[in-house]
């Protein structure tokens, strides 16, 4: 399948969904930890998809304590 690339005003930008797959969350996980964050939306894909900043999201994301990020190891069971 080929990777379609979203961009608000020339910049990439992602959906929670995205950053789910990306993190290695679930969906809901995901809206959650945007929410902790405090992340605001850049735009919307439609009424229900918020789209974020994709470096910031990412940034934001990757600096949770105890999580892994894209190219960094979850900590698995038993450790």
């Amino acid at each position: 399948m080929g990777v379609i690339l979203i961009t608000v005003d020339g910049r990439p930008a992602v959906t929670t969904r995205q950053l789910a797959k990306e993190f290695g969350l679930d969906p809901a996980s995901a809206r959650s930890a945007v929410r902790r964050v405090r992340l605001e939306p850049v735009d919307h894909l439609d009424e229900r998809t918020p789209l974020y900043d994709a470096a910031t999201a990412r940034a934001a994301l990757s600096g949770r304590p105890g999580k892994g990020g894209p190219g960094r190891p979850r900590g698995g069971k038993g450790r």
